[in-house]
């Protein structure tokens, strides 16, 4: 094996060439071993399980002017409840097809104010 070395013409001390590529034999994994024995790590590739994973992800978010830690879901039901605070009509109309799926109906107290009761 003829190589040309600039480096002060080194010769290989053995029949294994070091050099680009090419560790040292020491250094090496040995035959029939990994680098990387876990592998990578398993993504989930459902819907449901990522989504889930994002609503639960927390996020810190206000409430009354302070500074609060929450999930993902927790703030884009918040987000929904002040819109239609706001007077935004499609905030409205997705906030009562979510009482209703949950089971939450508006009613009318004595007094005149809107009260929210939950159905059974």
């Amino acid at each position: 094996m003829s190589t040309n070395f600039n480096a002060g013409d080194r010769e290989p001390t053995g029949p294994y060439e070091v050099g680009y590529k090419r560790p040292p034999q020491h250094t090496q994994f040995p035959k029939g071993r990994s680098g990387n024995p876990r592998g990578r790590p398993k993504q989930p590739s459902d819907f449901k399980d990522v989504l889930l994973r994002i609503l639960n992800k927390h996020h810190v978010g206000l409430e009354n002017g302070k500074r609060r830690r929450m999930t993902t879901f927790e703030l884009g039901l918040t987000k929904l409840v002040n819109k239609a605070a706001m007077g935004d009509r499609l905030a409205w109309r997705d906030l009562i097809t979510i009482m209703d799926r949950f089971g939450i109906k508006l009613s009318t107290a004595g007094g005149g104010g809107l009260t929210f009761i939950i159905e059974d």
